[in-house]
């Protein structure tokens, strides 16, 4: 980590958006990581087959479900 546990624990308490993630925060990886919590949430006859995570206004990581094995 980089941030002392101190400054980790005082960036908790003054921000609920602030996420520590065991994953380098990039778009696509951003964008898998939302897919699978989606899915796992999602009720048995409900499926997920596509999530887009615009990046900026040209550009975005698409996930399909047809790509994941």
């Amino acid at each position: 980590d980089f941030l002392p546990e101190v400054q980790r624990e005082a960036a908790r308490q003054l921000s609920a958006r602030v996420l520590e993630l065991p994953f380098t925060p990039s778009c696509e990886n951003l964008v898998h990581w939302m897919a699978e919590l989606l899915q796992s949430s999602l009720p048995a006859q409900v499926h997920l087959t596509r999530l887009c995570l615009w990046e900026t206004a040209s550009s975005a990581a698409i996930w399909l479900a047809d790509d994941q094995v």
